[in-house]
């Protein structure tokens, strides 16, 4: 017999996977979530539980949540891990048990688009990192000739023009989760043969998934992971067997999908991304101590991931050290706002919050940066920070993947343990004390990039997986 399902997240992603296992015809028993406002509410037709609750029985517990590692030690902590399902076996098995609701899809009726490429960033955060890796793909594959398209379901505005004028762009209203797959599978099965590449590995990867099973020789599946966070990685190692290509943004991510996902070496692939640089420009430091040294943030101004709670005690570290900087911060998101309140209720303007600058105008941040810094606790090739260093911009950043392959400690940047903010803050009250040694550190961070991630080497090192 087998054990009563809880799902553990009241949120958009244990919606989702409520919706699948209905599908299933399985009956979950109630919901549970760290949340106490939500305990002994309704969410999804069923109660919310406190975590608590699942001592009490033996039961299938399914994660319905985005804080997977955070779930996976409270589950260790409670001697419930074992019974911990992850939510994604149950939309595979929906995607094996319907194929027959796919099969009933035309194939290769939309001869007017035809695209050669579909790229998904149907989810994410708009104008996140996946996003300019996606732009950057679609124009350099326009430029040798090759027709693609996106998956979107957001704002057309946040799409740069110059890449619009020559994509094709399927969009969609927001649906139920399994009427959106079902949407999506439609419009690949109608656009075959091509390439899918996948960015979120969500509805459109289990839609692509679905057009191969069906038609296996007719659709190429890429998946990039552009981060090593767990659950993306896990994801990953789910599908792999009907995926053709799977992409590692670092070589760290790379081999951690070998080691400890055990996925094989001649699927997997690996190349720089590619960073485009103008080559006139020539770095002027703020090597006079008068002035200040300026330091650039450019990130999502969230917790989860990125850490933007650490701005404020890493500001602090420097006011205390009596550091003549200037912070620079671009971006925007939910920590905003409490930003806003500490900027505002300081008495000098050494903190300035810019908001979310255009893509087209970054260039120009980081021409006016000294200093770039990262306090993230995961990553997968961050290209803020190849950006800042092709400009000359010396980076001081916490050790996440990709960090080691294009910082070599203390000769062209410097990189600390996650969350060691106290060494990071001393590091720029040194570096503020010794102006001079931002040149030499500087030329030797614009070396590395512009050696490595050459972008005529990339799409070559694409066209080559298409």
């Amino acid at each position: 017999m087998e054990k009563p399902i809880v799902i553990f997240g009241a949120s958009g992603a244990g919606r989702k996977i409520s919706e699948v296992i209905d599908k299933l015809n399985k009956e979950i028993e109630f919901f549970v979530d760290n949340d106490s406002n939500k305990w002994n509410t309704l969410f999804c037709g069923k109660v919310v539980k406190s975590p608590q609750s699942l001592l009490l029985h033996d039961y299938t517990i399914v994660m319905g949540s985005t804080h997977v590692e955070e779930i996976e030690n409270q589950l260790e902590e409670m001697g419930l891990i074992n019974n911990l399902v992850y939510g994604d076996c149950f939309k595979l098995e929906y995607i094996i048990k319907s194929i027959k609701e796919f099969q009933a899809m035309p194939v290769g009726i939309n001869s007017a688009v035809s695209p050669e490429v579909i790229i998904d960033i149907s989810t994410g955060p708009p104008m996140c990192g996946v996003w300019t890796w996606s732009f950057q793909q679609a124009e350099m594959l326009y430029k040798r000739n090759h027709k693609v398209a996106f998956f979107y379901s957001n704002d057309r505005d946040n799409i740069p023009k110059n890449v619009a004028a020559h994509t094709y762009i399927f969009d969609f209203p927001e649906k139920g989760y399994i009427e959106t797959i079902m949407d999506m599978a439609r419009i690949v099965i109608d656009n075959l043969p091509c390439t899918v590449i996948i960015n979120f590995q969500g509805e459109m990867m289990y839609a692509a998934i679905a057009a191969k099973i069906l038609y296996p020789n007719d659709i190429n599946i890429i998946s990039i992971i552009h981060n090593d966070d767990r659950d993306v990685c896990y994801k990953n190692k789910l599908i792999a067997e009907y995926i053709d290509k799977i992409v590692a943004v670092s070589i760290d991510i790379k081999n951690k999908m070998i080691m400890d996902y055990g996925i094989s070496c001649e699927k997997l692939f690996y190349k720089e991304t590619p960073i485009f640089y103008n080559k006139k420009f020539i770095k002027q430091y703020n090597i006079n101590a008068s002035q200040p040294i300026v330091i650039g943030y450019a990130a999502r101004l969230e917790i989860y991931q990125k850490r933007a709670d650490l701005l404020i005690p890493f500001i602090n570290i420097l006011d205390e050290n009596k550091c003549n900087y200037q912070l620079l911060i671009a971006g925007d998101g939910t920590f905003h706002k409490k930003l806003e309140e500490y900027v505002n209720g300081r008495k000098d303007n050494s903190v300035r919050l810019l908001g979310r600058i255009e893509r087209e105008n970054m260039e120009e941040f980081w021409e006016k940066c000294d200093i770039f810094i990262s306090l993230s606790e995961f990553e997968g090739s961050s290209i803020s920070l190849l950006e800042a260093m092709s400009k000359g911009v010396v980076p001081v950043v916490t050790e996440v993947s990709g960090t080691n392959e294009f910082i070599i400690n203390g000769e062209n940047g410097f990189v600390y343990p996650i969350g060691n903010i106290e060494s990071i803050g001393k590091r720029i009250i040194k570096l503020d004390n010794n102006r001079s040694a931002l040149i030499k550190l500087g030329d030797c961070a614009k070396k590395v990039v512009r050696m490595k991630c050459n972008p005529d080497d990339y799409i070559n090192f694409i066209e080559q997986l298409l």
